[in-house]
């Protein structure tokens, strides 16, 4: 419970570098050594360095005009560098004994459905990779769920959404694959105070319980951590159903997407009409009329409104 010994990257950056330089990521290799990203305070000038576990710089590479958004191991143990710009996601090797930037790896998309890139996610980057391991070159997250990146195949396979794990995706900060196969995940809580860790194994399937799809169409941050948050509530109470949330924050236009896929017969069970031209959809006969249903129904009939909103809530006498 006690500080073994404290080392100020600072100062050796400095003695390696020169004055105004700024620690960017770090991370701590398999034998010890530890590898920094440094840019200068003004212009682009970045070198990722490698340091022996004293954190003595022994050999560094320049990496320039683009900023470092992070770096990892692949399955091979080969340090990358992971930048995301309006040509998808990406990272370089580096190579520390020739002192150059090695090869670039674009990950395009996920079977054309979206772009693992800032501009495709409304200008955030969402997407982090992470290190990898056995088949999977590195783990890529976003908000909506974890895929797994296999550069030989050049495949992306998407392996599950955040909500089923009982984690909010965008709160999740690190991920470490564990030797058995299970994820071992860092994420802070909804407060971004306190940290909470959890452990992904394989999810479960064929629970038995009745899946609900639930369409959200509102991006908007804390609406969609609430959303969330309440489907993740909701999934650990009840025995005998599973809301699956059908998330649209992958997507530039989330109304047209899902357009689209109401077109194709992709209909969700529920929709969250936040943002939605709700009379276009009644016009199109897209909702039902649930007046027969709260008829029947002991909590949320006409009686459970105050005077005047039932009806006042009706659209030609219906209740959509």
């Amino acid at each position: 419970g006690t500080d073994v010994s404290t080392i100020s990257f600072t100062d050796k950056m400095t003695t390696a570098f020169g004055e105004g330089f700024q620690i960017e990521r770090t991370r701590i290799g398999q034998d010890d050594e530890v590898y920094v990203s440094c840019k200068k305070e003004e212009g682009h000038e970045t070198y990722i360095a490698r340091c022996d576990s004293d954190c003595n710089v022994n050999a560094s590479v320049k990496f320039e005009n683009r900023y470092v958004d992070g770096m990892f191991f692949d399955n091979e143990n080969q340090l990358a560098v992971e930048t995301n710009g309006s040509d998808g996601l990406a990272y370089t090797y580096i190579d520390f004994e020739k002192g150059v930037c090695g090869e670039t790896v674009i990950i395009n998309d996920l079977e054309g459905e979206y772009k693992f890139s800032a501009d495709e996610h409304g200008g955030g980057v969402t997407s982090k990779i992470y290190n990898g391991r056995g088949d999977v070159t590195c783990y890529i997250k976003d908000t909506a769920g974890l895929c797994a990146y296999n550069a030989k195949e050049q495949s992306v396979t998407f392996l599950f959404d955040w909500t089923n794990t009982g984690m909010i995706g965008s709160f999740v900060d690190k991920i470490i694959p564990l030797e058995d196969g299970r994820l071992f995940c860092e994420c802070l809580d909804r407060g971004l105070i306190n940290l909470k860790f959890g452990i992904v194994d394989k999810l479960k399937e064929g629970t038995g319980r009745k899946v609900i799809t639930c369409a959200v169409l509102n991006t908007e941050d804390d609406y969609r951590h609430t959303m969330e948050q309440n489907v993740i509530n909701y999934n650990k109470s009840n025995a005998d159903y599973r809301v699956e949330l059908v998330s649209y924050d992958k997507s530039t236009n989330p109304i047209d997407t899902f357009a689209k896929d109401v077109i194709a017969g992709n209909i969700p069970d529920v929709l969250d009409i936040s943002g939605v031209d709700v009379k276009n959809y009644i016009n199109k006969g897209f909702f039902e009329d649930l007046a027969p249903y709260m008829e029947k129904d002991d909590v949320f009939s006409k009686d459970y409104y105050i005077d005047g909103l039932y009806d006042a809530i009706a659209v030609d006498g219906k209740q959509y």
